[in-house]
């Protein structure tokens, strides 16, 4: 059933440095974003508090952070990932919010429509996090958002010192990206569980 109704967004940045170009471009996506949609940003604090991920840990259940998290994702209707891109692979901070989060009985992810992103100041923008990021999603079922793909490079030129988007260029392509994604949660997505 496609989705009529507001769309509410929980975005996640898979950098915890105070001045994350991703976290950024997340923030910028608050204001890129369709009329019809609200982004919210769990708080990179609460992320920070993600232990790493253990199958000992997890039988004792869902440390506090992660059931909030999980309860957000739940209560979304889509989920919005920045990941900074580490030895051509994705930040553990993403892979331990992906593995944590998997664990819930809930399964946030499932059906969930999902879109990727990412920051680089490197001149191609982390291409490799994101395709690693979405890998995950095949054995969770999350519903990937394929196109477009935005790739941030060079964000040191981007952002200001404040970290505000500064680049029309890339504020269209965002733009494009948050318009596309809302018509695939409407398409895919149903109501927020």
């Amino acid at each position: 059933m496609a989705s009529t109704g507001p769309i509410n967004v929980i975005a996640v940045s898979g950098s915890l440095r105070r001045d994350s170009f991703n976290t950024a471009t997340l923030r910028a996506c608050q204001s890129l974003a369709p009329d019809d949609m609200t982004i919210e940003l769990f708080d990179p604090e609460r992320l920070a508090e993600f232990p790493l991920f253990s199958e000992d840990r997890s039988a004792q259940g869902l440390p506090e952070p992660v059931a909030e998290l999980c309860d957000k994702i739940m209560a979304a209707d889509g989920v919005l990932i920045a990941n900074p891109e580490y030895h051509h692979s994705m930040s553990s901070v993403t892979k331990t919010m992906i593995d944590w989060v998997s664990r819930s009985p809930d399964k946030p992810f499932n059906q969930k429509p999902i879109a990727i992103t990412g920051a680089s100041t490197g001149p191609m923008g982390g291409p490799w996090g994101q395709y690693a990021v979405r890998t995950c999603f095949i054995p969770l079922e999350g519903l990937v958002l394929n196109r477009p793909e935005v790739f941030v490079k060079s964000s040191k030129t981007k952002f200001d010192e404040s970290g505000k988007l500064t680049d029309n260029a890339t504020a269209e392509e965002l733009g494009a990206f948050l318009g596309a994604f809302a018509g695939w949660i409407r398409t895919v997505g149903g109501q927020a569980r």
